[in-house]
């Protein structure tokens, strides 16, 4: 749904949020 794709590119959903902490979580485990 386009919708869905729309929702989590945006800065401001959970699911924006979601992606960024387990970004964030991978390059610390690989330093």
């Amino acid at each position: 749904m386009p919708g869905d794709s729309v929702g989590y590119l945006d800065p401001r959903s959970q699911s924006f949020k979601q992606a960024v902490a387990d970004f964030m979580t991978r390059i610390e485990e690989h330093g």
